[in-house]
């Protein structure tokens, strides 16, 4: 299957189910184009990379808004609850840092329309089984910041939650 075949067709699952997210609204005062999403975007995985390198999530504060909001169904990404905002994802990040310090995301592919952009995503530096994790990051932005995501990952059972009940080494 070609790659923007795989895309389209991950686009369309993961679309269809967006009225199932409570708060989410695609209706704005002001839809920032294609070009300043698309830069946000970029700027939101450049900050992930960040962190995960040197665990200082303050590098999330230019790109992320304060009031960011992570609509990820529980458990997806790390077999563990975090809190939907900012502090959240600020957590999340940091242990990521702890347990993959070499861990890095590279984005594969995107689409992106208006507010929305979707990035088709590789989860790379992880120790043991399921190293390497593909998925789809959904981002909202607006007035230059993410305001809320959606991540889809697949690839195996919580594929991150190593890091939150200890790593392959220690069984």
């Amino acid at each position: 299957m070609s790659r923007a075949l795989r895309v389209a067709a991950l686009l369309i699952v993961l679309f269809g189910p967006f009225a199932a997210f409570p708060g989410l609204s695609l209706a704005q005062d002001s839809t920032p184009t294609a070009g300043d999403t698309e830069a946000v975007a970029n700027q939101f995985v450049a900050a992930m990379n960040a962190v995960f390198a040197n665990g200082d999530a303050s590098a999330l504060d230019a790109v992320v808004a304060p009031d960011y909001v992570d609509r990820t169904p529980s458990d997806t990404r790390t077999g563990r609850k975090a809190t939907p905002d900012l502090a959240g994802l600020k957590a999340t990040f940091e242990a990521v840092h702890e347990t993959f310090p070499d861990a890095t995301v590279k984005v594969d592919d995107a689409i992106v329309d208006g507010d929305m952009a979707a990035l088709l995503i590789t989860f790379n530096g992880l120790r043991g089984p399921g190293s390497v994790v593909d998925g789809v990051l959904v981002l909202r932005v607006a007035d230059g910041h993410v305001v809320e995501s959606w991540n889809y990952e697949r690839g195996g059972e919580a594929p991150l939650q190593p890091a939150f009940e200890g790593t392959p080494d220690e069984g």
